[in-house]
């Protein structure tokens, strides 16, 4: 079974892999150009990751909402890209019969770095230090959290490894 984790964003961090195994994570960069650039860019990337990888379950981070969001100095386009990378992400799971779910950030970080609250902006380096931990190869803080929505699918998916992707339980040596 393959899961996949995306973390969207103009720059998307992605980690995929067998439930209980260590992830590979890697990075889609979509550029500086004006958002229909972007989501086409992510059309071709994901529309390629799913011919060539055929994964079993899509997980994402699901943004905030939009109140939350503008409350923290979103703005309107980076709300729309997020949104419309969603629909991309969404579609395209569904044209090749996948599940695809939305997860929060927060349970994604919670599962991972356990039940515990995370203290407000420590939340990226926390799960980057588990994910180091783990010796998952992460090279960003965009990776690392779609480690963690993998990680957190990966138990959604398979019940009997959600216990893998916690430190004690690391695959790394």
């Amino acid at each position: 079974m393959l899961v996949v984790g995306l973390d969207l964003a103009s720059v998307t961090g992605c980690a995929d892999g067998c439930p209980g195994a260590i992830p590979r994570c890697f990075t889609w960069n979509l550029g500086k150009a004006d958002r229909p650039a972007k989501l086409a860019k992510l059309l071709r990337f994901f529309g390629r990751y799913l011919a060539e990888q055929r994964p079993d379950a899509v997980f994402y981070e699901k943004p905030l909402p939009l109140g939350a969001g503008w409350g923290k100095g979103m703005s309107d386009d980076t709300a729309t890209l997020l949104r419309g990378a969603i629909g991309v992400v969404e579609a395209m799971a569904a044209a090749a019969a996948l599940p695809v779910h939305g997860v929060t950030a927060a349970g994604a970080r919670r599962y991972l770095v356990g039940s515990g609250r995370i203290e407000r902006g420590q939340g990226k380096q926390a799960v980057w230090n588990a994910c180091r931990a783990m010796g998952w190869p992460v090279s960003t803080l965009d990776e690392s959290d779609a480690c963690a929505i993998w990680a957190y699918g990966c138990g959604i998916m398979r019940k009997d490894c959600a216990h893998s992707s916690t430190p004690l339980f690391a695959s790394a040596s």
